[in-house]
């Protein structure tokens, strides 16, 4: 039945391709804008920041709000950084913070005692002595407020790592800061 097989599968059009389709590939130059969504939706935000206008868009990320100075549960958000803010969404509140506000974009394990000594807020986070640096996720973002500062921790799903550090170390202008580095 075997020898039959190709022949069956090129009749009834389940061919598969052998080989991998081709891809154009292009060099993305440095001051390309971010990529954004194709229909950005304007929406208000629940936050103190002055950003009314804020939209979904730029490079989206899924995290975990591990804690910090903004009024989320410990849970699920969805993050877009763009040109001008970082959008964190939960439910349907949203929080943003402008790129130009932001001081110092940190990530690895001490992220949350950073965050807490520079906001002033205990942060807590799950699992975070364990991590190895193959797995590095926990990012801190500090930003000045008022009277003090203020900082959120997030826990970036592995697989958006990456893209979600550049994105924020772009925008900024801010090398991220590795808490995870011994002698510091």
């Amino acid at each position: 039945m075997k020898p039959f097989l190709p022949a069956i599968l090129a009749v009834s059009g389940m061919a598969f391709q052998t080989s991998p389709p081709k891809v154009p590939v292009a060099a993305t130059p440095e001051d390309a804008p971010l990529p954004a969504k194709t229909s950005p939706k304007s929406r208000g935000i629940s936050s103190e920041l002055e950003s009314v206008n804020s939209t979904e868009d730029g490079v989206m990320s899924f995290a975990k709000y591990e804690g910090g100075s903004v009024p989320f549960k410990q849970n699920k958000i969805t993050t877009y950084v763009n040109e001008k803010e970082i959008v964190l969404v939960q439910s349907k509140q949203r929080f943003a913070i402008p790129v130009k506000s932001v001081t110092e974009v940190l990530y690895g394990n001490a992220v949350n005692s950073r965050v807490g000594l520079a906001t002033g807020i205990n942060v807590l986070t799950a699992g975070t002595k364990n991590q190895s640096a193959g797995s590095l996720t926990l990012v801190g973002i500090i930003w000045p407020a008022a009277t003090n500062k203020n900082g959120v921790v997030l826990r970036i799903d592995k697989a958006d790592f990456p893209g979600f550090i550049t994105a924020l170390q772009t925008v900024t202008g801010l090398k991220g800061i590795d808490t995870g580095v011994k002698g510091r």
